[in-house]
């Protein structure tokens, strides 16, 4: 799952909030989770490239 910076910017800045919730609730996870899945592939990807 991919995210863009602008997108997690305006999640962290509680601009999309409510948008964070609905994707949560249709993939059946914790909103939490999601934000950890994020936070996790945005690592992996920064790893990838350097």
């Amino acid at each position: 799952m991919g995210v863009s910076r602008a997108w997690l910017s305006s999640v962290m800045a509680g601009e999309t909030r409510l948008a964070v919730l609905k994707i949560a609730i249709a993939l059946k996870i914790s909103a939490a989770d999601l934000m950890v899945a994020t936070e996790s592939n945005l690592r992996a990807a920064s790893k990838l490239r350097t």
